[in-house]
C-alpha cells in the first residue's frame, strides 16, 4: 500500500506497551471520556470484541435519544416510538461507519500485528461523539447547520488523527497526503451529507 510504514516494526513496542485485552466497562467509558478532551487514548490495550462497540452503541444512543426528545419537546409533539425509531436509524449508520472506516484504515495503514481491528473501529466511533450536539444545534440553528456540521468533521479529522497516525511513519510525503485526503474526504462526506440525511 501507498501509506504503509517504511518498515514492519509495530507501532507500539510489544516490551513496553500494553498487550491487547478484553477491556471492562469502566475502561471503555474511560476512554470516551478521553476523547471528549480532544486527548489520545491507548488503543494498543483495546481487543476486537462487541464491548466497545456495545459501548459506544449505549452512551451514544443515549444522547441521541436525549437529542430527538429534545426536539420533539420544543416541537411540542413527544411521539417516543417515532423517537426511538430514528435514535436505531441512527445508531445503525454510525456503527457501520466505525466499522467500515475502521477496517479500512487500519488496512490503508497495513498495520496487520500492532493493534487490533477493535481499536481502529473503536476509535473512528469515538470520532463520533460531538455529533449528537452538532445536530441539536442544526436543528435550533437551521441556517447555520452547514457550519455545525463542518465544526463536526474537523474535530472528528482531528480525533481519527491524533490516535491512527500519531505514531505512524509513512514511506514519504506523497504517502502521508494520501491517506490524510481520504481520511478527510471520507469523514466530510459522512458527516456534511450522510449522517445529516439519516438524522432528519
Amino acid at each position: 500500500m501507498v501509506v504503509q510504514a517504511k518498515n514492519t516494526t509495530p507501532r507500539y513496542s510489544s516490551l513496553n506497551s500494553p498487550k491487547p485485552q478484553d477491556l471492562g466497562a469502566s475502561e471503555l467509558l474511560k476512554y470516551y471520556g478521553i476523547t471528549c478532551t480532544l486527548r489520545k487514548i491507548p488503543m494498543e490495550t483495546i481487543n476486537f470484541t462487541l464491548k466497545p462497540v456495545l459501548c459506544f452503541v449505549m452512551i451514544f444512543g443515549s444522547t441521541i435519544f436525549g437529542m430527538y426528545c429534545i426536539e420533539e419537546v420544543s416541537k411540542k409533539n413527544l411521539d417516543i416510538f417515532h423517537v426511538i425509531l430514528k435514535t436505531v436509524v441512527v445508531n445503525l449508520v454510525c456503527v457501520g461507519y466505525g466499522l467500515g472506516t475502521g477496517l479500512y484504515f487500519k488496512w490503508l495503514l497495513s498495520k496487520p500485528t500492532d493493534t487490533s481491528q477493535g481499536s481502529y473501529i473503536y476509535v473512528c466511533l469515538l470520532s463520533l461523539l460531538f455529533s449528537p450536539i452538532f445536530l441539536l444545534l442544526s436543528f435550533f440553528f437551521w441556517g447555520g447547520s452547514w457550519l455545525f456540521n463542518l465544526f463536526n468533521a474537523i474535530l472528528s479529522t482531528y480525533i481519527l488523527q491524533i490516535n491512527l497516525t500519531s505514531n505512524h511513519t509513512f514511506v514519504d510525503s506523497r504517502a502521508q497526503f494520501i491517506y490524510k485526503f481520504i481520511e478527510t474526504v471520507v469523514v466530510f462526506v459522512f458527516l456534511l451529507l450522510i449522517l445529516p440525511y439519516a438524522a432528519a
